[in-house]
Order: C-alpha cells, then sequence, then structure tokens
C-alpha cells in the first residue's frame, strides 16, 4: 500500500471541508480485511483499528462531517427560521404604524379659506378697472374669508392699523391693503416697521369697493426689512 502524505488543511472552511472527504477517500479499508474476515457483521474491531492507524485522519474526517451537518443546519433551518422572524416582526412594525397613523386626527379643511394668494387678489381687481360694479362684486365676494398670508408693512399707527402690501412689492393686494388689530396684538402691531414681512391670519371683511379689511387679525413675524428669515426651531 503506498503511504500519502499527510496534508494539512489551510484556514478556510472550504479548503477545510475538500480535506477532510480527501482523507476519507484515502483511506484504504483492505488493511482491515482480516478484521473484516473475522467478523463481517463486527464493524468495532475495523473501527478501532482505523483509528490506531490514521488518526489524526480520523479525526479530521469525523470534524469535517461534524462542520457539514452543522453548515448545514445553519443554511438550511436557522437562517430562513430567523428570516420569517425578521419579515413578521417587519410586517408587525408596519401594522402598528398604519393603526397608530389611523389616529392620527386629520385637522378639517378650512371651507372659509380664500384660495387665492395676494398677488393674485390685486390682479384680478386690477383686471376689472373701469368696471365699478365688477370690482364691487369681486370685493364682497371676498367677504368672510380665511386668509393666511405673507405680507408686507407699509405703515402702521398706535390704534391698531396696519397697511400691507405684496412682499418685495411684487404687486398690489388692493382692496385689501388694511389690517386692523385689536387687543393684545394692538401694541405687537404698533411696534412693526416698513418693510417687515409678517404671516398674516384673519377674515376678510367687506367695507367699500376698494376697502376689504383684514380683521380679527394675528400674525408671526417672519423677517425685517432685509433681513434673512427667522426658522422655527
Amino acid at each position: 500500500m503506498v503511504e500519502h502524505p499527510l496534508v494539512l488543511p489551510t484556514f478556510g472552511p472550504t479548503t477545510f471541508l475538500s480535506t477532510g472527504f480527501r482523507f476519507l477517500l484515502q483511506l484504504d479499508l483492505r488493511d482491515f480485511s482480516p478484521a473484516m474476515d473475522k467478523s463481517a457483521t463486527d464493524t468495532r474491531s475495523v473501527d478501532l483499528k482505523l483509528l490506531e492507524r490514521h488518526p489524526l485522519k480520523v479525526v479530521v474526517a469525523a470534524f469535517a462531517l461534524f462542520f457539514v451537518g452543522t453548515w448545514a443546519l445553519f443554511v438550511y433551518a436557522y437562517v430562513p427560521s430567523q428570516l420569517k422572524h425578521l419579515r413578521d416582526q417587519l410586517s408587525e412594525c408596519d401594522r402598528a404604524k398604519s393603526e397608530a397613523e389611523a389616529k392620527i386626527p386629520v385637522p378639517p379643511e378650512d371651507p372659509d379659506a380664500l384660495t387665492i394668494t395676494p398677488v393674485e387678489v390685486g390682479e384680478q381687481y386690477t383686471a376689472r378697472h373701469g368696471r365699478d360694479a365688477e370690482q364691487d362684486f369681486f370685493s364682497k365676494s371676498l367677504d368672510a374669508k380665511n386668509i393666511h398670508w405673507e405680507v408686507e408693512i407699509t405703515s402702521t399707527d398706535d390704534d391698531g392699523y396696519v397697511f400691507i402690501t405684496s412682499p418685495n412689492r411684487r404687486g398690489t393686494t388692493k382692496p385689501v391693503t388694511m389690517v386692523r388689530f385689536t387687543g393684545d396684538m394692538i401694541k405687537r402691531a404698533a411696534s412693526l416697521k416698513q418693510g417687515d414681512i409678517i404671516h398674516l391670519d384673519g377674515t376678510l371683511s367687506y367695507s367699500s369697493k376698494d376697502n376689504v379689511v383684514v380683521r380679527d387679525a394675528t400674525f408671526s413675524f417672519v423677517r425685517g426689512a432685509s433681513t434673512t428669515p427667522i426658522r422655527s426651531e
């Protein structure tokens, strides 16, 4: 019998397994034929002689088989079970997210909100120039509408009246040119300067063809003249 040189496995599972199987294939069971002849069913003596003559080969081969079995269990049993568990968790998160979003109250749309910008108000009013009845009809259509505009201050007084225009004077807001503040808002409004930009909330009130006043007004300061916008934290 030709003795095969012992080849130690290098690092790496693939090399290790291939080496272990190669050791198994290199074993020549004919060396144990006497033992097998004595008792064809007594495999224990064959195993003992095999272990005595090639202990390292048998251990490496056995460990290789154990490694293959463990790897197969990991790949075909453990990994799929973990993936299923993760998918179940993701599904549960999606379901919880959907339920949470469904519980968030959606604010109702304001049916009285004015849907056009201050610039568009001025453009539509100007487009009816020379048609007093049409301008008056348009001004009346603005009555009781709620606005949420960004406007520029042109002047103020100490009684809570503030005059406005479109930001950066891009166009007139006529007939909506005056805002009336009341209560605690008067002092704040009086401190505004020409060119300040504010976010204005209020309700339009028809006064005349060319004068629709913003009443019940509140505002938040956006920026001063020639300054950068204030960002809320």
